[in-house]
């Protein structure tokens, strides 16, 4: 159900982001696309997974932004792959914002 609006969004994204952006031509934006497209469906499909495990609209409101930033912390940008614990380098190897930026 989530799948036609997903896809909408990241073409309109890439569509209108890239020429403003000035990065490169045509082939380079449709080759951004496809990491761009996963990642928005990672992230929608965990927002999915979070509120079907969670057993009222609360938890669900304190999971999802906690996970977030859980996964930006591990993303490479804070704290850069080579630094991050040996105990916490898996939650980096299974983040989809590792892969996307």
């Amino acid at each position: 159900a989530e799948l036609p609006f997903v896809i909408l969004n990241s073409i309109l994204f890439v569509v209108i982001v890239w020429p403003l952006s000035n990065l490169g031509d045509a082939l380079d934006a449709l080759l951004h696309f496809l990491p761009f497209f996963l990642f928005v469906c990672s992230c929608t499909f965990l927002g999915h997974a979070i509120a079907a495990v969670s057993p009222n609209f609360e938890t669900a409101n304190a999971l999802g932004p906690g996970i977030s930033c859980w996964f930006s912390s591990f993303a490479g940008f804070y704290v850069p792959p080579a630094t991050i614990p040996d105990a916490y380098i898996w939650v980096y190897y299974l983040n989809p914002f590792a892969y996307t930026f």
